[in-house]
This record gives structure tokens, sequence and C-alpha cells, in this order.
């Protein structure tokens, strides 16, 4: 009882959610739309009220003679008749639209909570099968399933109002045959429910299954990817694959699809049992003239408008069913209790000091520890690089510091403070980072770097400035829109594609334009030509001394001019110092940066 009654309160409060939403959308869509529906739900009745009248008043007048007053209630009946129609049609009309507007308002604002669920949660999330199972579930499904729920709430509502004014005309007839009905269409309600709750959890099952057909049909289809799989003719391969998971899928429906056949099938016939049952003994009535012709219409009418609306409801129920389990979906996803946790402080701006004290750091559901014993002081005016191995914590650093990930055990504290005491958003403004997989923004170059500081955007002059210090300016200026060019073709006819160093430029560019006070480069220049990497490692080197500026780079010739090396192997810190002191003092390093040296003298 009390699992049923959890259900009803869930229920509820998806229902209470969707009103409230639509309703702080557009109150008149919201009103319009009730309106609309609840006269949609009498005037069924109220046409067949008016049509049995019609044919009594029909039939009385063949029996004893047509009259004036025969002709104006019979003109009256069928003007009410006619005006039903019509109102019927332009209340369907007005319908599509006002259904339409409320889901598209249901649409962007579930989207928009998922937005901002979505600035919060965890990042070690994000490689969690079964969040991912949900995530892209809740994701793809709140494209569509709130323009469902709007058809289906408010078809349901209408069809409801629709049936209990059905019930209650058959209800004062015959009660007894109300109850045989109910009775007779029971099995089908039941088993429609049954099947709707089987086909969500088949779903369920299935949501791997098909991230992973979604996964390399992706693979196969966009630019990024095309090239390579089609270099190393890999089609075949993920072809092959993603058979397998549709093979998987096939056979989990197909075993669904001859339960639900069978059992739909066999429920319908005890309705099919009742109508006839009803019919009949309606038909006998009319036969010992108990009842008229007009009687037997309008009953017969009301017993097989039920059977529809009983059919049309149970099905709509199951689908709507379906999408309020998205919305319970949509809740377990909002109510995901891996938030970043954040204080109210504001950091203040201008010189820091950036220390860690004895950090340690291992993913979530990993038991090997990724950083080790981590202890440094970094302060403004510092130009720090962080040089080592591939896979020794460098980036990770980095994710720490920007509070992507937070420590396992030890702290990070920023002017004396913890850094999780700080308000999160305004803890990262302190910061502009690019790194190895910079995202390519679908926008315009200007506003591409202006991203850097959003609150300047339209300081076009500012915009050239960090372009030509990112040697950037070149290019752009050989563009037909110059800065105004859209950096694609995707949405643009008239944009262009650039090439990966370009990309990098102006990511360069971004963080120029910044007016962060900690300025993070991963591997800032990796697909630049090296007259490009040298002029800009010399603006970097620019930078105001009042910034903290990290490095992480491979090549170890860019560490020459830092003021503080950290070097670091299997998540530790081995040393730190200048180049000078580390050349001097430590082997590793040494050897690595004369491995390298080597390799650029002889090229």
């Amino acid at each position: 009882m009390k699992t049923y009654f959890n259900k009803l309160k869930s229920l509820f409060k998806n229902y209470v959610f969707i009103a409230k939403v639509v309703y702080q959308s557009n109150k008149w869509v919201f009103i319009v739309a009730i309106l609309s529906t609840l006269i949609l739900g009498m005037i069924p009745v109220l046409q067949s009220l008016s049509f049995k009248n019609i044919i009594a008043i029909t039939e009385e007048s063949y029996k004893v003679g047509a009259d004036t007053t025969f002709y104006s209630t019979l003109l009256i009946y069928i003007l009410f008749y006619v005006c039903m129609l019509i109102l019927k049609d332009l209340i369907l009309d007005c319908r599509i639209v006002i259904y339409r507007m409320a889901g598209l308002s249901l649409t962007y604002n579930m989207q928009t909570k998922i937005i901002e669920k979505l600035k919060n949660i965890e990042y070690y999330m994000f490689y969690r099968p079964s969040f991912q199972n949900l995530y892209v579930l809740v994701l793809k499904s709140s494209d569509n399933e709130p323009l469902n729920i709007i058809y289906s709430t408010l078809f349901i509502l209408s069809m409801g109002i629709n049936l209990i004014s059905f019930i209650s005309v058959l209800a004062y007839f015959n009660v007894w045959i109300l109850l045989l009905l109910t009775v007779a269409f029971l099995p089908s309600i039941i088993v429609k429910f049954k099947i709707q709750k089987e086909n969500v959890k088949v779903w369920d099952q299935q949501a791997q299954n098909n991230r992973f057909m979604n996964y390399f049909f992706n693979l196969m289809t966009e630019k990024d990817s095309i090239k390579e799989v089609r270099e190393y003719e890999l089609y075949n391969y993920f072809n092959r694959k993603r058979d397998k998971k549709y093979k998987d899928n096939l056979s989990a429906w197909h075993n669904f699809s001859k339960k639900e056949f069978k059992q739909t099938s066999l429920s319908q016939l005890t309705s099919k049992i009742g109508i006839l049952i009803s019919i009949s003994w309606i038909i006998f009535k009319v036969v010992k003239r108990q009842l008229n012709i007009a009687d037997l219409v309008f009953y017969g009418e009301v017993i097989l408008s039920i059977q529809d609306i009983y059919i049309e409801l149970t099905d709509n129920i199951a689908s709507h069913y379906t999408s309020m389990l998205f919305m319970n979906k949509f809740f377990e996803f909002m109510q995901i209790d891996e938030d970043i946790k954040c204080g109210e402080m504001t950091p203040k701006r201008g010189s820091h000091v950036l220390e860690f004290k004895n950090v340690w750091f291992k993913y979530k559901d990993s038991g090997k520890y990724v950083l080790k014993n981590i202890n440094c002081t970094i302060k403004t005016g510092d130009r720090v690089c962080i040089v080592g191995h591939n896979g020794c914590g460098k980036t990770t650093l980095i994710s720490l510091i920007l509070r992507i990930y937070d420590p396992t055990e030890g702290e990070i504290i920023l002017d004396g403070t913890n850094i999780k005491e700080y308000d999160i958003l305004k803890y990262r403004k302190l910061f502009c980072e690019i790194n190895q997989d910079y995202t390519k923004y679908m926008l315009s170059i200007d506003e591409c770097i202006a991203l850097g500081n959003i609150n300047s955007i339209n300081d076009l002059k500012g915009i050239k400035t960090s372009a030509k210090r990112a040697t950037a300016d070149k290019f752009i200026d050989e563009l037909k829109d110059s800065y105004k060019t859209n950096l694609t073709r995707f949405f643009d006819d008239n944009g262009t594609e650039l090439s990966g160093g370009q990309w990098q430029k102006l990511s360069i560019a971004r963080v120029f334009f910044s007016n962060a006070d900690i300025l993070i480069f991963d591997e800032p220049t990796s697909a630049l030509d090296p007259e490009s990497e040298a002029k800009i490692y010399k603006e970097i080197e620019k930078e105001e001394e009042e910034k903290i500026k990290i490095f992480i780079s491979h090549r170890m010739y860019s560490s020459k001019g830092a003021t503080k090396i950290i070097m670091m192997t299997d998540g530790k810190i081995l040393d730190i110092g200048n180049h000078k002191e580390l050349m001097l003092n430590n082997k590793e390093y040494k050897k690595i940066f004369n491995a390298q040296a080597e390799k650029y003298a002889s090229n």
C-alpha cells in the first residue's frame, strides 16, 4: 500500500511540476489549454444527447404528425448539434497550436534545468556507466518527451471528462450494464499497464547497447573521425560491432513483442463479450417496446463510445506512463547527490599564493593513487613549468587547481583559505586555461576570442591585439569577413574550416584576452610551427608580472625561461628548481632535456 501511495505522490509531483513550468512560461497558453480540454471533454456527450432528441422528435412526429412546435424544436437541436461540431473542430485546430507551445515551453525549461544541474555535477560522474546510461536517456528524451507529456496529459484529461460524462449517462440508464462493461474492460487495462511497465524495463536494459550503437554510428558518420575510418578501412569492423549490439536489442524486443501480442489479444476478448451482451439486452428491450429506437441509437452509441474511450484512454495512459517514467528519470537525474561542494567566500583579485599541502588523489572507484603527497607553493610573478613523462600526473595537478576534481587527501590553499571554501564560480574566474583538448567553438572569430573575457565581448581592439600576440592576425586578415568569419560550415556555407594550428592560436588569443590572475597553458603550442611557437612564448613572457603562469609541456626547452620547474614522476614531485639548478642537481631532468636537445639539434 505504501508503494502505491509513493507512486501516486510521485505522479502528483510530476503533474504539479509540469503545470507550474507551463504556467510560468505563458499563463494564457496554460489557461486556454485547460479550458479547451474541459470543453472538448464535454462535447461528445452533448452531441449524443442532441442527436438522441433529434431521432426521438422525428420518431414522435412520424407517429402523431408534425406541427410548428415540432419544426422549431427540431431546428434548435439540429443547430445545437452543428454548433458542437463547429466548436469541436475549432478547439481541435486550436489545440494543436496550444499544445505545441506548452510542449516547447516544457522542453526548454527542462533542458535549462539539466544544464544547470550539469554545471554542478562532479566531473568523475561522467566516467561512470550507470550515470552515462541515465544521462544519455534524459538528454535524448528531453527533446521530445516533454511535448509527448503535454499532448498525452491534456488528451487524457479530455478523454477522462468524456468518459465520466458517458458513464454518468449509462449509470442513470442502467448501472448493471456499466458494471458489466467495467469488469469486461478491466483485463485489457491491467495488461496494457503491465506491458508498458515491461516495455520501459526493456528500454532500460538496452540503454548501454544503444549507447554502443550510437558510438559506432557516430564514428562512421562524423567528420572528425570519418577520415581515419576511411584510411584504415574500418567500416566493416565497426559495422560488425554495431550489428552485434543491434541483434542483441532485436532479440530482446522480439521476445517482448511476442509476449505483448499474446497477452493483449486475450485480454481484449472479454471487452468484446461485454459489449455484445450489453447491446443485445438493449435490443431485447426495444423489441419488448420498453425502449424506443432513439434509446437504442443513443445508448448503443454510448456503449460503443465508452469502448472507444477505454481503448484510446488505456493506450494513451500506457504511452503517458512511459513519458511519466521519463519524468521520474529526469527527477532522479536532478536529485543526484554528487554536486560539487563549495563555500560562499569571494576570492580577492590581484596577488595570490597557491599551496599544495600533503595532497593525494585517486579517481573514485580506483585503488591507485594518481598523485602522491604533493607539496609545493606557487606565487604571483612565478612562471611555473610542470614537466615529466606522460602519465606522471601533470594534467591531473591542473585539474585539482581548477576544482575539476578535489583531493582525496590533503588540501589546496589559496591566499590562506582552502579552495573549497570559495564560491566555485567566482573562484574559477581567477583562471584562464588553454588545454590540449581545447574546444572548437562554432562561432565567429571575434566571439571565439572574446570567450576568454565574455564581459568585454565588444572590445574589438582588445580582441585584435590578442590575436596579433597569438600570431593569428595574419590568417584572420586574409579571410573575407575577417573577425566576423564563422568558424564552421556546419551552420554557414560562407564559414571557414581552420587547421589544428589555427584553432590553437585562437585558443591562445583567448587566454591573452582574459583578465584572469592565473594563466594555465597545457601543451599550448603542440600544433604550431617552431616560428609561431617561439613568437608566442615571447608574448607569454611579456604577460604582466602580476599574474601566475603555469605551463605543461613535453618540449623541455620551453622550461628554460621558467622561474620554477616542477619535475614529476609517477604521481610524485621529484624535484623543484629553475633550469640551471635542475641541470646541476637532477640527473633525470638533465637526461630528458639533453635527449630532446639532441633531437632538435639533429633536425
